[in-house]
């Protein structure tokens, strides 16, 4: 959580194999998940499928942009900022990414925002995807400024594994394995 600084959810999964990755782990959290929050993750999680879900569930997100999304700000003659909306149709059914009956439940339309802002210190800029497409209640500044705060997480879940020693677990069991997560993320809470 950004503004309580604490975890509030975390998930676990095999080591290797389906349903080990990022994305399948996020996934499972969708349940836990309660209308009005706002998602904020990386390029990994723009994908049709779970802004759909995530629209459906009355959650909204700010996710940087897929490199495999088309970029209405990528060409020779780029602004620095600037921002517009997208209508996303369903993607063609394809059995290796979702399976068919919850392809079927998808909407067929997913309506964005795509919002490109400069970096200080840098010459480039930085794209985001959203579902807050109101522009004056969610201003493109404030939500690049939001973004921005995602790397608090990520430095977040560095502390876990660097100072609180998750990077090397003790235990030897997938029980106990399990108990040292909790224990160290309660403990992380703690003193957070």
């Amino acid at each position: 959580s950004l503004e309580a600084k604490v975890v509030t959810h975390y998930q676990y999964g095999p080591m290797d194999g389906k349903g080990n990755g990022e994305l399948s782990l996020f996934r499972k959290t969708f349940e836990f998940l309660k209308e009005n929050q706002v998602i904020v993750g990386d390029s990994n999680f723009d994908s049709y499928y779970d802004l759909a879900v995530l629209v459906e569930r009355k959650v909204n997100c700010v996710f940087g942009i897929n490199g495999t999304r088309d970029n209405p700000f990528v060409g020779q003659d780029t602004p620095q900022s600037g921002e517009t909306t997208r209508v996303l149709e369903r993607p063609s059914f394809d059995h290796n990414r979702i399976n068919r009956e919850a392809w079927e439940k998808l909407p067929s339309t997913v309506t964005i925002r795509i919002i490109a802002f400069p970096v200080e210190g840098r010459s480039d800029q930085k794209f985001i995807v959203t579902t807050l497409l109101d522009q004056k209640e969610y201003p493109a500044e404030e939500l690049s400024e939001l973004y921005g705060l995602r790397w608090e997480a990520e430095l977040d879940i560095r502390c876990l594994k660097s100072v609180m020693d998750l990077a090397d677990m003790r235990c030897q069991t997938p029980q106990g394995l399990i108990r040292e997560l909790a224990v160290n993320i309660l403990a992380y809470n703690l003193v957070a």
